[in-house]
């Protein structure tokens, strides 16, 4: 029984954990990604809300905070959405578990200890958002089925579908949950997406804003951003679905709060953030630049192919192009660096990426803020780039395409770059 609100209990079962706002009336299952296992003890930790269970044979769960399921009351069951009030984040500097970083092979958490050292992972740092949605967001293709299914359970005919509706199905865009972080001024600070189901779900902002390298059709997340200044923040709940964003609750406030003291005298926090949201637009022009460089060296390795292979091709437009591509070869390693020699374990000066990320990343790995070594990095980069994106604009968007065109009169196969061919 939960020791403020008296309704709500919990009980532990042959088939998980199963919950009652109501003193019994209803119970629901808990999921809290709880397996259905033989539930054989609970624990209530008072002072941080956590629910513990431990099971038969399959080790034990902690539902971290549960206090949002106080809230719960025929009023909000009958809502079609509600968001739950924030507790008051913490920002801290976090280390590095156990002295590996989690992309370290494996799941990086037990470093070099060993199968029978146990761990676990804590709760998630930074903002946590919970909500309940009535019903989920369901799919074109998923409400087909479902009524299906019960036509079929009714004993009705399923008639098949129209192509026009298969086509409509396949064409339709996921529905998404956004959850919209604003600050005291009313400014976006970041949008982070949750699950779609019916029922309550938790996501987690990190406190960061969005990071500044360039995005695909593929990038999963948004980056290591900044992390923005403790203070007042607000958070409302979206729905983006069939083509049309809605909002479901008004903003609910929070606050973000710094944790602990230093050593060293904190440097203006808006300050910080200032340097670092300088140094993160030149990163993104500069990762920008960096990706337009990429896709014109993979042109420039078609066109050296095909002038190689194709009839119309030359020798002395294959050498046009292979001084083309060192040119822009030159370019890459003035971002990168010079490859040559760490290729032969031997030091090189970094490139413009490489200053630039010390700068930033550096600055962004300690509570502390830029040093006057990052300072002098950014400084660096941003010179470097001054000297080196009229030249890369140059390649890029002129000479590149040009020499596409000409390989494109030449009546060349297709190569990247070249479009849609014209003619009848």
């Amino acid at each position: 029984q939960d020791h403020v609100e008296p309704g709500l209990l919990f009980v532990g079962t042959e088939f998980g954990i199963w919950a009652t706002r109501d003193e019994g009336e209803h119970w629901e299952k808990l999921g809290a990604g709880i397996p259905t296992v033989a539930i054989r003890d609970l624990v209530i930790q008072r002072d941080a809300k956590d629910l513990v269970g431990a099971s038969f044979g399959r080790g034990f769960w902690v539902v971290d905070d549960y206090a949002r399921l106080r809230q719960i009351d025929a009023e909000l069951l009958e809502a079609d959405a509600h968001l739950f009030e924030v507790p008051t984040a913490l920002a801290y500097p976090r280390s590095t578990a156990l002295g590996v970083p989690p992309f370290y092979p494996g799941d990086g958490r037990k470093a070099f200890l060993g199968a029978d050292y146990h761990v676990d992972d804590n709760p998630p740092y930074g903002a946590t958002f919970t909500y309940r949605l009535g019903e989920g967001l369901r799919t074109l293709e998923a409400e087909r089925q479902a009524a299906e299914r019960e036509a079929a359970q009714a004993g009705d005919d399923n008639p098949y579908p129209t192509w026009e509706a298969f086509q409509a199905e396949d064409r339709e865009e996921d529905p998404v949950v956004v959850l919209t972080v604003r600050d005291a001024d009313g400014q976006v600070v970041r949008r982070v997406m949750g699950p779609t189901s019916a029922g309550i779900h938790r996501v987690t902002w990190d406190l960061r804003y969005p990071g500044f390298t360039p995005v695909t059709a593929g990038t999963g997340g948004d980056g290591n951003g900044p992390m923005v200044v403790p203070g007042r923040f607000t958070v409302e709940l979206a729905t983006f679905h069939r083509g049309e964003f809605t909002t479901l609750t008004d903003p609910m406030p929070f606050q973000l709060r710094a944790l602990g003291e230093y050593a060293l005298p904190i440097q203006d926090r808006q300050a910080v953030l200032a340097f670092q949201q300088e140094a993160g637009e030149l990163q993104r022009r500069v990762m920008g630049g960096s990706s337009a460089l990429g896709e014109a060296m993979t042109q420039v390795a078609a066109m050296k192919n095909v002038l190689m292979r194709d009839p119309a091709g030359t020798p002395e437009l294959r050498q046009e192009v292979r001084a083309l591509e060192l040119r822009l070869m030159d370019a890459r390693e003035a971002l990168n660096g010079d490859p040559t020699r760490p290729r032969r374990r031997e030091p090189a000066m970094p490139g413009i990426i490489g200053r630039l990320g010390s700068a930033l990343g550096g600055s962004m790995s300690t509570s502390y803020g830029p040093t006057d070594t990052h300072r002098q990095q950014l400084e660096m980069a941003r010179s470097g780039w001054a000297v080196l994106q009229p030249a890369l604009e140059a390649l890029v968007e002129r000479e590149v395409p040009a020499m596409v065109a000409r390989l494109e009169a030449l009546g060349i196969r297709w190569t990247p770059g070249m479009g849609v061919p014209g003619g009848a």
